[in-house]
């Protein structure tokens, strides 16, 4: 494996919103972390179990994202899964260790000039993780990362705290078909909810240096939604991409003629899946993931 050198990573943390149409960037007051500092107590060591995926150098025209889902939640129905969506429910004692492997592999596999998560703090822990991991466990890597509103988890609004029973067989086949008029109240749609990622995707692609690599941390349904659009599946069918907690979708991003950004609709860019869903196990037991 190859490891790259690039910027230091950057000292604080950042709330992301859009103002007037551009990106804009606002200190926010740090969140708390003395569960990401102390549970690195627990060592993680990969294993040859884990088949680690080949995985070139980041070419020097190109913009690397490593996409990263959360570990393993405390699903809030208890022996009754129920659906969350949005909400800030805690990771269980294996979704931490999950994240910790992942910021595990990615120490060892890549150097990372920026760490982005979801506001979420099952997200913001595993993006701790990947930032300490990359930066020997300093206190100065843990304020390295960067809160992006537009990474939140898909809002399910009225079926939180719901069985896939109490919503109906039938509305979740229509809205997971992007059938609008199944939307719940004060939740969000499958397209509405790629609008806005996609939106936060490029404003990474824009704060990415050619030739650096970054790492967001965020949800499943967010996962689904820049790996769809980067292998050509369409929003109603992105249901069926299979992304494990804590796994890492990596891909490749080059923009056309020149330009560094990504453009809002994602014009200009051609985009290359490295790899998508590899997790690393680490001995680790199996997740439950159900509802989400």
């Amino acid at each position: 494996m190859i490891i790259r050198s690039c910027a230091p990573l950057i000292s604080f943390i950042y709330t992301f919103r859009w103002a007037s149409g551009a990106a804009a960037w606002t200190n926010t007051a740090q969140v708390s972390s003395t569960l990401a500092m102390s549970s690195t107590s627990s060592p993680i060591r990969l294993t040859e179990n884990d088949n680690l995926p080949d995985l070139p150098p980041v070419s020097s025209t190109a913009k690397r994202i490593f996409w990263v889902r959360h570990g393993e939640v405390v699903n809030p129905g208890g022996d009754r899964p129920v659906y969350y969506g949005a909400m800030d429910v805690p990771l269980s004692e294996l979704g931490q260790a999950e994240a910790r492997a992942a910021g595990k592999y990615l120490k060892e596999n890549t150097r990372l000039s920026h760490v982005f998560s979801s506001p979420l703090s099952r997200a913001i822990y595993g993006a701790e993780q990947v930032a300490l991991a990359q930066s020997d466990g300093s206190k100065e890597g843990l304020e390295s990362v960067k809160v992006l509103d537009g990474f939140k988890e898909l809002d399910r609004g009225d079926w939180c705290g719901k069985t896939k029973e109490e919503i109906g067989d039938d509305s979740m086949r229509r809205f997971d078909a992007c059938d609008e008029l199944v939307t719940p109240d004060n939740g969000e749609s499958y397209n509405a909810l790629k609008v806005r990622v996609l939106k936060a995707r490029d404003a990474v692609l824009q704060a990415l240096q050619p030739g650096t690599s970054a790492c967001v941390v965020s949800h499943l349904q967010v996962t689904r939604c820049v790996l769809s659009d980067a292998l050509g599946i369409p929003t109603d069918k992105m249901v069926n991409l299979k992304i494990a907690t804590a796994s890492l979708t990596c891909i490749d991003y080059e923009t056309s003629m020149g330009d560094d950004r990504g453009n809002e609709d994602g014009a200009g860019i051609t985009q290359q899946v490295q790899y998508q869903s590899f997790k690393p196990q680490a001995g680790l037991a199996t997740a439950r993931d159900g509802a989400n």
